[in-house]
């Protein structure tokens, strides 16, 4: 008799364990480039001026992210 209660006590705990819903495993993105502006206007220059500007690039997602080929225009 005792051997059945336990048992039955055995599946009713493992049945409350299996039945809670397990969080989700979040899908992983992979890279994602964040890009604060994307363009920048210079505006009118004098030729033969040496000009400079730093765009931000940021990843967020959850791989690395590797940027080739970069071209001006």
């Amino acid at each position: 008799m005792k051997q059945q209660v336990l048992a039955i006590m055995f599946v009713l705990v493992a049945a409350a364990f299996l039945s809670q819903s397990l969080p989700a495993q979040e899908q992983k993105k992979g890279p994602q480039i964040e890009v604060k502006e994307a363009t920048y206007d210079f505006g009118k220059v004098v030729a033969g001026a040496k000009l400079q500007h730093v765009f931000e690039v940021g990843n967020r997602g959850d791989a690395a992210l590797d940027i080739q080929k970069v071209q001006t225009s």
